[in-house]
């Protein structure tokens, strides 16, 4: 069975009245190439601020913690319903 891969999105719009016919952008949500195009955004930004907590506080984009990704080398994963582990 081929399945071919869609290059156009039909989308409904004004209330479901008319269709639009788009191309397909593809989306990168995990990964390096996000993860770069994060940091490249974060740069852009600077110094602008962004309002916190219903409106209360406001935080520098720049001084925003990057997320650390543990190293999981060594650590066991439980599978079989728990009932057996393998190591990573």
């Amino acid at each position: 069975m081929n399945k071919s891969i869609p290059t156009t999105v039909r989308r409904s719009t004004q209330k479901g009245t008319h269709t639009v016919q788009e191309p397909l952008i593809t989306s990168a949500w995990s990964g390096q190439t996000f993860r770069n195009q994060e940091d490249e955004r974060l740069v852009q930004a600077g110094n602008m601020m962004i309002t916190t907590a219903k409106g209360t506080s406001r935080k520098k984009i720049s001084s925003m913690q990057k997320t650390k990704i543990p190293n999981t080398e060594g650590f066991n994963i439980s599978s079989a319903r728990g009932t057996s582990r393998l190591k990573i």
